[in-house]
């Protein structure tokens, strides 16, 4: 769970980091507000639009198990883990 909310959020923060370092290479301070008024909305739209392509392409992308979900039990004393069949 930790590591899908790591990537959605590295997915929003990627238009900012891109614009900073286009800041940097400009030779212009990304610390610097007036740099920044303007772009905070179309940047945060950019993010979110990269978070959607992300849960699209994720749901045509993903593997799709057919079969029905057996949890993990104990035969023989044993634990047999969670599988498909």
């Amino acid at each position: 769970m930790t590591r899908a909310i790591f990537e959605e959020v590295v997915l929003f923060l990627a238009p900012f980091i891109v614009y900073a370092f286009w800041l940097m290479v400009r030779r212009r301070s990304p610390l610097h507000g007036p740099n920044w008024e303007g772009k905070i909305l179309s940047l945060s739209i950019v993010g979110l639009a990269l978070i959607v392509v992300s849960f699209i392409w994720l749901g045509l992308t993903a593997n799709k198990e057919q079969g029905a979900y057996v949890p993990a039990h104990m035969e023989n004393g044993k634990l047999v883990p969670a599988e498909m069949k």
